[in-house]
């Protein structure tokens, strides 16, 4: 997987998800938190395919509302006490999974207290159909002061009813409660449905796309009607998807607490060994850099998606994060590999790229008399000879850039310097403030070669924008009279 050169940050968007089941409004009414035991906790998993990194607000019944916020884990699990607030509750997470913003909804009551309560896209979907609108409008204006265990269970149960094959194709029981499974978010068991049927919904219509990302198989739901029409029941190639899942799983669990070697038998039985291509390396070259990259113990592979299984060959994604949550990936995307089926065994083949290309944003403030630069960063890396140079278009760039391979790096240069492009207030004008896309075409000896995109995560700053005071010292970054620096990833802009 590639290495981050300089900075791991997160960054993206998600759209909110929701959808549900009809069901009777319940008459829960408004009690002092106390459940079973007397107990005041509440307690559970907020997760998306992975640990949700950020926060869960809890907001009660009382009037006015009271809430209360706790950190999340770092394996997902949230804990709060809600003594003297007032049942039933809504709970919110908000933070990332991946890099991509995560809001989710679930609800609990009296009786749920001492127990488990869980937030993930389901429980979402559930209390969305409950309230007949967006999860988000039930929790804004304080909906649920009436809700009941009962409701929260009927809508679960029926929820499971429209997606119960595709549970027990991933071998979850028949008999899982959607909202108080006991699960670890690890892309395993339960969570690992979550990586399997995701959900989009259209905040005008209130009409939710719950999809089957293996098969294709689509149903809707409209909220407002609080129906679904139609059963997830095609469960073709979730075999596939588990085999795939599972090779993932061992590369990862050789390196949970030290780098294996490179010619660890476990290690190479993953691979397919003659096919193998990653960013211009094969494969000695490859497991011999991820085996000396300390980074990588710890790393885990997230979000797993099939894109398509065609003739034994797929094309799978995934989100590779180190030990603290981070993504691994140089450009924050998602890492794009092919898999091969060979005797009845999927073989891991790299992302089967002759080279490594990704764009990036930066700004540079010097000590000299240099103005301050605001610059796209274009990196297109040769690790084995396979090309000498490189043609880039896209916005903001004034016809093609050219760089050439120099005989001092593996890195292609621009006129043979780095490879900034300084960009004018009205060059980043025309760049989009986020996913911006650029195409890469790579020669050899005058011959086309490949031919790649990149997509900027987020838009340069102007050189209007910047002032010294943005910048952090750093003294010899680059050269001795190179000052301070910036990369521009994301919103969350990382100095230095």
């Amino acid at each position: 997987m590639t290495r981050v050169r300089v900075i791991n940050v997160m960054l993206g968007v998600f759209v909110m998800v929701v959808f549900g089941l009809s069901g009777c409004g319940g008459s829960g009414g408004t009690a002092p938190a106390t459940g079973g035991g007397g107990s005041t906790i509440i307690a559970g998993t907020a997760a998306d395919g992975a640990p949700i990194i950020g926060t869960v607000t809890v907001q009660d019944s009382s009037t006015p509302a009271k809430t209360k916020q706790v950190n999340i884990l770092a394996d997902g699990k949230y804990n709060v006490d809600v003594a003297n607030m007032t049942g039933p509750f809504m709970l919110r997470a908000d933070g990332t999974v991946g890099g991509s913003d995560i809001h989710l909804y679930s609800a609990a009551t009296n009786a749920d207290l001492g127990g488990i309560i869980n937030v993930t896209p389901f429980t979402d979907l559930i209390i969305a159909n409950i309230a007949g609108s967006l999860a988000k409008t039930y929790y804004d204006n304080q909906g649920f002061k009436n809700l009941s265990a009962n409701d929260i269970k009927t809508n679960a149960d029926g929820l499971k009813s429209k997606i119960l094959p595709v549970l027990q194709a991933l071998g979850v029981d028949s008999t899982v409660d959607l909202v108080r499974v006991s699960f670890s978010a690890d892309s395993t068991g339960f969570d690992r449905v979550m990586d399997v049927i995701k959900v989009t919904t259209d905040p005008a219509t209130q009409i939710a796309t719950i999809n089957n990302i293996i098969t294709g198989q689509q149903i809707t739901n409209d909220l407002k009607a609080k129906n679904i029409l139609g059963n997830l029941d095609n469960v073709a190639g979730l075999d596939d998807f588990a085999q795939i899942d599972n090779q993932l799983k061992k590369f990862s669990a050789l390196f949970a607490t030290s780098v294996p070697q490179p010619t660890n038998p476990q290690l190479l039985a993953l691979f397919d060994q003659q096919g193998f291509m990653h960013s211009g390396q094969d494969i000695n070259s490859f497991l011999s850099d991820i085996t000396s990259d300390a980074s990588m113990v710890g790393f885990k592979i997230t979000k797993l998606e099939i894109i398509s299984i065609q003739n034994s060959t797929a094309q799978i994604a995934f989100i590779p994060q180190d030990k603290n949550g981070a993504i691994m990936s140089s450009d924050g995307q998602k890492e794009v590999w092919q898999a091969i089926k060979t005797n009845n065994v999927w073989l891991l083949q790299g992302n089967q790229k002759i080279a490594d290309v990704n764009i990036s944003n930066t700004a540079i403030c010097y000590w000299n008399s240099q103005p301050i630069t605001s610059s796209l960063y274009l990196s297109v890396e040769d690790k084995n000879n396979r090309i000498d140079t490189a043609k880039i278009t896209g916005p903001g760039i004034s016809g093609t850039i050219t760089l050439n391979k120099s005989v001092s790096s593996s890195t292609l240069r621009l006129n043979g310097n780095a490879p900034f492009y300084d960009l004018t207030d009205s060059q980043v004008a025309t760049i989009p403030d986020t996913g911006a896309s650029y195409v890469f075409k790579l020669y050899l000896a005058g011959v086309l070669k490949a031919t790649y995109t990149a997509t900027l995560n987020k838009r340069p700053f102007k050189p209007s924008e910047l002032s010294s005071s943005m910048f952090c010292q750093a003294p010899g970054l680059f050269s001795s009279a190179c000052a301070k620096f910036i990369f521009q990833f994301s919103d969350q802009r990382a100095s230095c």
